[in-house]
């Protein structure tokens, strides 16, 4: 991606981690004006995909359904360790499924992006639910102040890990996520990326760097990088290993499994003809 560059997509005592910087003679990351991109060779529109919430909402709820459902069965068959089976259990796997089915049809139906308007000069939020198309204009190009790639640091059990995404920053301090989370393995592509919206939108570019993220001050500070130390960093994969070791309390998954539960029976319910 590195030759690309002319395309829009080429396109003391220990502190709190969220607040040490890092204190290191290299180079902080660099917030700067790119030139302007050529935007007779770019398509008057520019699509920007990522994962939006609605659609890991709608994701993470054929997950429960499906685990709701497979636990219905079970427990309705076999019974559980000190319990025995419970048929009645069984009548409420459909209720389940037609969930599951359901959230996933409306994922399938859900096609959320941003468009780079290179004609508007503007940045448009496309929403599709099936045949409902909605276009809302979220900032001209002279309400963003930069465009760059900000950090995103997870801990787990004391482990700390870093994934990057790209952001537009508007005038008003507001942050506009561009991209999915990605691995520091991405970095460099990330930032290339960031760079050609930045030159298309006649904006900042701020360069992301690893331990790094995005700040934004209203006073004279403005928008500014700042850099963390690297702490006990491990990989995306070994915390998630991590992380399927926690064990949920009977508690919440009883409260969760209700509230499923509940909301399947309403929609079963609205959803049912009068006989």
């Amino acid at each position: 991606m590195a030759g690309d560059k002319r395309s829009a997509f080429s396109g003391a005592s220990r502190q709190n981690p969220d607040e040490a910087m890092l204190a290191s003679s290299t180079a902080p990351a660099k917030i700067y004006r790119p030139a302007p991109a050529d935007t007779s060779n770019l398509p008057g529109k520019i699509k920007v995909d990522l994962s939006t919430p609605l659609e890991s909402f709608l994701l993470g709820a054929v997950g429960v359904a499906a685990v709701i459902a497979l636990l219905l069965y079970i427990q309705g068959t076999f019974g559980g360790k000190k319990s025995p089976p419970n048929p009645e259990l069984l009548k409420y796997i459909p209720l389940a499924i037609g969930f599951m089915a359901t959230a996933l049809a409306c994922w399938f139906g859900v096609d959320n992006f941003y468009v780079i308007s290179v004609q508007q000069r503007k940045l448009l939020y496309h929403f599709k639910l099936f045949f409902m198309v909605k276009i809302t204009a979220v900032a001209d190009f002279e309400q963003i102040a930069a465009i760059g790639v900000t950090g995103v640091r997870h801990t787990h059990k004391g482990n700390v890990w870093w994934k990057y995404k790209i952001c537009a920053v508007k005038n008003s301090g507001e942050f506009i996520d561009l991209s999915d989370e990605a691995d520091p393995g991405k970095l460099d592509w990330l930032n290339d990326r960031a760079e050609g919206m930045a030159a298309v939108a006649g904006c900042l570019f701020a360069k992301g760097a690893e331990w790094s993220k995005l700040s934004f001050d209203d006073g004279n500070t403005g928008l500014r990088v700042i850099s963390f130390e690297p702490e006990n960093p491990v990989s995306f994969v070994e915390s998630m290993k991590e992380l399927r070791k926690i064990k949920l309390s009977l508690t919440f998954f009883i409260v969760v499994t209700l509230i499923i539960v509940s909301f399947c029976i309403m929609m079963y319910v609205l959803l049912t003809p009068p006989m």
